[in-house]
């Protein structure tokens, strides 16, 4: 009588710990998940404020084109404070913020020492006759600083810069 309790307390103990195994591998898969959205989400902060360096750089302006994520993970656009389409914003902003990106992707999950030290062949088309006189000086110096830091990290980068603007 005896060993048939201990058998039936015994299996009982036994299948809850497959069970807590079992909900212990979920949890941490699921953990796992939660982890990784976190890391994006993160490296998704990350971006959006170098591109928005970027274009405080451009438009000597904090606010006057900024980047941000929502609430539902999508990238939303202001300009002078205000939300706005993208569909709204001048050609000029738009190749800004094209840029802007072009350089922060490029940077994506490299340390700040290393940043542009691999050898790459960079293609710019027309980077600056969308902009009227006042923002091309902005984009001609975010250019040069950019140029500088990758031509100066990796002596056999090359960059193709194409363009219609005289100067």
């Amino acid at each position: 009588v005896y060993k048939r309790q201990a058998h039936y307390i015994i299996d009982s103990e036994y299948q809850s710990l497959i069970s807590q195994r079992t909900a212990k591998q979920t949890a941490e898969k699921e953990l796992a998940k939660a982890l990784l959205l976190d890391a994006q989400r993160k490296n998704l902060q990350i971006a959006i404020e170098q591109i928005n360096k970027s274009l405080s750089y451009i438009f000597y302006s904090d606010t006057r084109l900024q980047l941000y994520l929502g609430n539902d993970q999508m990238y939303h656009l202001k300009v002078n404070g205000k939300d706005v389409s993208p569909n709204k914003i001048s050609c000029g902003e738009r190749n800004a913020l094209a840029l802007s990106y072009f350089f922060a992707e490029i940077a994506k999950e490299t340390e700040f020492q290393k940043l542009y030290y691999d050898e790459m062949f960079l293609v710019i088309d027309d980077p600056v006759s969308s902009f009227d006189v006042e923002n091309r000086v902005g984009i001609l110096s975010f250019l040069r600083y950019k140029l500088n830091q990758v031509l100066t990290s990796c002596a056999t980068t090359k960059v193709l810069m194409m363009t219609h603007d005289v100067s």
